[in-house]
């Protein structure tokens, strides 16, 4: 949850603007630094992205369960409370009382599964199923779900030590579906991985950086599996990516967060986190109910 919050953060004065913007602006980036276009968010403050996490979570908390209509009374109470975090339209509309888009292939839904992936990390069959409900409070088109399960299924096989990175793309395809969209990226995401001729930048200038599900999913994993024992590294590559670099940050702080752990995160990130007492509290509350579930079965 700290590696997810940490991304968000530091892509999200970086937002919009393009991998030459941000040069041009600030060089390289490799801590938070401050956009003045952005006059609500200060540097270390996090997006929507980590709010609906957050909520999520506390949801899961508190019921122990999976509660629909709760997650999205809490998620339209972050949104009713601060605005100013940057929620996209389809969200927005759901949140304002409207039904989700049929349309929207974005990444809404990917941005803010990690507590869901967590809870059910144990039993892939409820993974995929709940995963999916998930999503559905916000977003229905099939892109954005499978999105959202291909982080789903990442951070869970992160969560249970099974995490290869070598092995994690082929295993996500086989788990989403070899003929669905997302699994056509990640395809393409390995084999930009595999190209040795090919930088870092060029490849995920190449996978894109809009906000569409296939497009950040697709940098994360590849951010996080080009470096996977390295979380400044992946971090630092995502989010001078430009385009949505909140979200793309956000994802790839999941991943590499889950995988390698609170210890590899820069301290001076986490020290200028917003609310990182209160993130780590739910995260360890939301652990001690995992376990008891566990014992349970």
């Amino acid at each position: 949850m700290l590696g997810g919050a940490v991304g968000d953060a530091l892509g999200a004065q970086l937002e919009g603007l393009n991998r030459s913007e941000i040069k041009a602006a600030y060089g390289k980036v490799s801590n938070y630094v401050k956009n003045p276009s952005r006059k609500n968010l200060e540097p270390g403050q996090w997006t929507d992205d980590t709010a609906l996490t957050l909520a999520t979570m506390q949801s899961l908390v508190i019921n122990k369960t999976l509660d629909l209509s709760d997650i999205k009374d809490r998620m339209g109470e972050a949104y009713k409370m601060e605005p100013f975090r940057g929620y996209g339209p389809n969200t927005r509309k759901v949140l304002e009382g409207g039904q989700p888009s049929k349309k929207s292939k974005g990444n809404g839904a990917a941005m803010r599964i990690a507590p869901v992936a967590l809870f059910y990390h144990n039993d892939f069959d409820a993974l995929r199923e709940n995963v999916e409900k998930a999503s559905q409070i916000t977003h229905v088109a099939a892109d954005a779900i499978d999105g959202a399960q291909a982080v789903a299924f990442a951070v869970a096989k992160a969560v249970r030590g099974e995490l290869k990175p070598g092995d994690l793309i082929d295993e996500t395809v086989n788990y989403l579906g070899l003929n669905t969209e997302m699994s056509y990226k990640l395809r393409e995401v390995k084999d930009l991985i595999a190209d040795q001729s090919m930088r870092t930048e060029e490849a995920l200038d190449h996978i894109g950086t809009r906000g569409l599900a296939l497009e950040s999913v697709g940098c994360a994993f590849y951010a996080f599996l080009k470096t996977p024992n390295n979380f400044y590294e992946s971090i630092i590559q995502a989010i001078n990516a430009g385009g949505d670099t909140d979200t793309i940050g956000c994802i790839t702080g999941y991943l590499s967060g889950t995988y390698n752990g609170e210890e590899k995160i820069e301290r001076k990130w986490l020290n200028r986190l917003e609310g990182r007492s209160d993130i780590r509290c739910w995260s360890g509350d939301l652990f001690d109910l995992i376990r008891l579930r566990l014992s349970w079965c």
